[in-house]
């Protein structure tokens, strides 16, 4: 991973939340089973989730990617993960990526960023999607600031 087109220490210290993010990261890569096509999300979720996937493949995890942005496309090859395009004759297993905003009750947005469309597309044309948010801090619905009585581990919203 020396051939990152930007330097990776400063984009480590970008990503908030790091330990929770690796820790979703595992999870993701405890649903993963050899063959299967994965969708990637967006943002600093899917791009801590991406080298865990990457480490994976290389200790023999067969799978491919479809993601939602070219920053995760440059990655996911820069760690030997396949790449496919989304068309229809892709068959995506299921997709992940980090909610955007959260309310305790698993009410969510997601795709509010720039891949937003891509987003939407892959989730869609996903068999399961799983969207990964954290429950351990004040969380945001429907752009409204709510107060979050759950301070638990970071969780799934399915």
């Amino acid at each position: 991973m020396n051939n990152f087109p930007f330097e990776v220490e400063k984009l480590w210290s970008s990503v908030s939340n790091r330990a929770e993010k690796e820790t979703i990261a595992k999870e993701m890569i405890s649903f993963a089973k050899d063959g299967q096509v994965i969708g990637f999300g967006s943002g600093t979720t899917s791009m801590v989730c991406a080298l865990a996937f990457g480490d994976a493949v290389k200790d023999g995890l067969d799978i491919k990617a479809v993601v939602t942005s070219y920053e995760l496309a440059w990655l996911c090859e820069s760690l030997n993960i396949d790449v496919l395009e989304l068309s229809d004759d892709v068959q995506i297993d299921w997709c992940f990526d980090g909610a955007d905003e959260v309310h305790e009750g698993k009410n969510l947005l997601k795709g509010r960023g720039g891949a937003m469309h891509r987003e939407r597309k892959v989730f869609n044309a996903s068999k399961k999607a799983v969207c990964c948010c954290r429950f351990d801090q004040r969380c945001f619905c429907l752009r409204r600031e709510v107060s979050s009585t759950n301070r638990s581990n970071p969780k799934q919203a399915y």
